[in-house]
């Protein structure tokens, strides 16, 4: 069998689910109503089925960056009800006893019960279409519901609610993650060119500290928004050698043999120590792979927010796993 040997005294060294849209009938009857229609309101309610989020984040990053992986986190806030907004920017529900939310009229609009006659000034001469109720100034005490009346030739469209959440996943699709280089000590050359580190040693791995940060983004629609921020909180090493993975909160620590002198455990716990060289495997190498886990919170415009799921992007690195000669000088 071929042993790898190096001689040293020491080694030098990276879409939601849409909520009910309401919609206003423009006649006295049910004809023209594909859902539940009440005649005394004149609502006709059609429950459309749910569309399903959209899919995680892409990972960018190059042929060693993969989809994104890891347990999902269940929503720690829910979204709420399907919310509007109103003439402040403020934050509304889309329906309510007034009826659906107008943002052409700024009010709630919703059929006359009873219709004023056709003579009457609201309806401006026409003999078609209906008269609607439009309430506005609608919130918590002391604010009072002014009611007028408007007239429609046409049923107004529902208004499209603001899904928080679905917002929240368009912002996390919109985020581009990289797995940040991962180095290692003992690290070197062996006399073929071929990098490698200690048997029975504590091989350290790390990240740049400087680059192990946040990031965030914002997705708006109209004055709704939505902010999803990634952070990166562990670092993971499998080894390549059939052992489990090792894994350490933060971006580990960078070995200086100032600091630290050689063959000393990492104290952030991002060190493994291979039980054997590499000599009698494929190549008489191994591959180990570096991960980062990204976890994912959400906030929005709304107050709504909570966690989606995290993020795990990696890289490989092929080295030796060699014995070390200790040449003690006297």
């Amino acid at each position: 069998m071929r042993r790898l040997i190096i001689g040293a005294v020491a080694l030098s060294v990276a879409a939601g689910c849409l909520g009910q849209s309401v919609a206003v009938a423009d006649d006295g009857g049910d004809a023209s109503c594909h859902g539940t229609y009440n005649p005394e309101s004149g609502i006709c309610t059609i429950e459309l089925p749910p569309v399903m989020p959209g899919q995680p984040a892409p990972v960018s990053g190059g042929p060693s960056a993969p989809a994104p992986t890891g347990p999902a986190v269940p929503v720690s806030a829910p979204a709420g009800p399907p919310v509007c907004l109103g003439s402040s920017g403020t934050v509304i529900p889309c329906t309510t006893s007034y009826g659906a939310w107008s943002s052409e009229y700024q009010c709630y609009l919703i059929r006359a019960i009873p219709q004023p006659p056709m003579t009457a000034a609201v309806r401006g001469g026409h003999t078609d279409g209906a008269v609607y109720d439009c309430t506005s100034n609608v919130g918590p005490a002391p604010l009072n519901p002014e009611v007028s009346q408007v007239w429609l030739g046409a049923a107004p469209a529902a208004v499209p609610p603001v899904d928080f959440q679905a917002l929240a996943r368009q912002a996390l699709a919109q985020l581009t993650f990289t797995q940040q280089a991962v180095r290692h000590y003992p690290s070197g050359a062996l006399a073929d060119g071929t990098p490698y580190t200690a048997v029975k040693v504590p091989t350290w791995f790390w990240a740049d500290a400087a680059a192990w940060k946040p990031m965030s983004r914002r997705v708006y629609q109209g004055d709704a928004w939505s902010e999803v921020t990634a952070t990166p909180s562990t670092l993971m090493m499998s080894p390549g050698d059939g052992a489990a993975a090792v894994t350490c909160a933060g971006p580990g620590t960078v070995w200086s043999e100032e600091t630290y002198g050689p063959y000393v455990s990492s104290p952030s716990g991002c060190d493994y120590r291979y039980p054997h060289t590499s000599a009698a495997g494929p190549g008489q190498v191994v591959t180990a792979e570096f991960a980062t886990l990204w976890t994912t919170a959400w906030t929005s415009s709304s107050g709504a927010g909570g966690a989606l799921e995290s993020v795990t992007t990696r890289m490989t690195s092929t080295f030796a796993v060699a014995e070390v000669q200790t040449v003690v000088v006297k």
